[in-house]
């Protein structure tokens, strides 16, 4: 696998003995790998994602806007917490 790397490194058993250029490289050589290996599935899934956030948009479930990133997101999170505590509440 060859990703451009120009500047030459070393690879070495314990990382110690690694300077941080080459530890860097072997980081990013190990989010390539990982990254070549799990395309192929996201490409394969991605119309059926589409397709199922696209009835959670006419559901209303979710904005026209909104991305898989913002409901990730900690804001998110605290927010349908909130709503969660107050929908609790007011079923009392």
């Amino acid at each position: 696998m060859d990703y451009g790397f120009v500047q030459p490194f070393q690879l070495q058993a314990d990382p110690k003995q690694q300077d941080q250029w080459t530890t860097f490289v072997e980081y990013l050589a190990f989010e390539c790998f990982f990254l070549d290996e799990l395309t192929p599935f996201v490409r394969k899934l991605r119309p059926q994602h589409d397709a199922e956030w696209e009835k959670l948009v006419k559901a209303g479930v979710v904005g026209p806007l909104d991305t898989c990133d913002d409901l990730a997101s900690t804001e998110a999170k605290a927010m349908r917490l909130r709503e969660f505590h107050e929908a609790a509440f007011a079923a009392r």
